[in-house]
């Protein structure tokens, strides 16, 4: 059996849809289409949680799709389970959104944090942020880590060209003994593209900002910390009065 691990945002589920050899569907949030043969550790309290080790061993699953480090040592002690690891090296601005908008209740609590967290700098929540990008540029904000053996698939590999996507998909397929239909990974392809229009396009605004250094008023205070976030990697400055700075030039007409 399959296990897709994956941070929180990374398209786990997406991946496990096409893994499980789903017919292609166009969503955002792929977690809204799982069956009974998709079992999604992120539903449950903890391992221990009556809900999990019931549907665990009522054994309906075909595959796991698994986002939270509460259950590694259980499901790691399983030697049937061949795990996928998708690693989150790069692209970290289409994660960033993907998290803020498949799961909008974490992210409003999230924010909250922030605001108390962040109270004494004027941008809490913007500062919260860029703090997140730079960690997750170094690999520390990164909860879910590889371990040996895991097959990886790099998070980039998502927002690729068409033939190198399916290419990918292919490989992977094969590591599996799963027997992928090029065709069918084509409308995948076409299906994926769709349903994160809205986060593709939104990433590419955010990096024209980035280039242009100035925000657009449109942009929320989420967004402009993704900005601020990618300015301080650049400069290799991990300050809160930097981040402050950067809000401020950046707000400049």
């Amino acid at each position: 059996m399959i296990c897709v691990k994956y941070e929180p945002g990374c398209l786990g589920n997406f991946m496990c849809q096409v893994l499980q050899g789903h017919g292609p569907a166009v969503a955002l949030d792929y977690g809204t289409l799982n069956t009974a043969e998709i079992l999604h550790t992120g539903a449950y309290d903890n391992v221990d949680d009556p809900r999990f080790q019931k549907d665990f061993h009522l054994n309906k699953h075909k595959i796991i799709s698994h986002n939270s480090a509460d259950f590694e040592d259980f499901l790691y002690a399983d030697s049937n389970l061949k795990f996928v690891f998708i690693s989150l090296e790069s692209h970290f601005i289409e994660y960033r959104l993907n998290y803020m908008h498949k799961m909008p209740d974490w992210h409003q609590r999230s924010n909250l944090y922030d605001l108390e967290a962040w109270r004494n700098f004027d941008h809490p929540i913007a500062s919260a942020d860029a703090r997140r990008i730079y960690r997750l540029h170094s690999d520390n904000e990164q909860v879910m880590k590889q371990k040996p053996n895991d097959l990886v698939f790099p998070f980039a590999n998502f927002y690729k060209e068409k033939d190198i996507w399916v290419d990918n998909f292919i490989h992977l397929a094969e590591q599996l003994d799963l027997n992928l239909s090029e065709k069918q990974l084509h409308d995948w392809y076409a299906s994926f593209k769709l349903g994160q229009k809205d986060i593709i396009e939104r990433a590419e605004h955010i990096r024209n900002c980035i280039q242009q250094e100035k925000f657009t008023n449109e942009l929320n205070e989420n967004e402009k910390g993704l900005i601020i976030g990618h300015v301080a990697v650049e400069q290799r400055t991990d300050d809160a009065s930097f981040f402050d700075e950067i809000y401020s030039r950046f707000s400049t007409p």
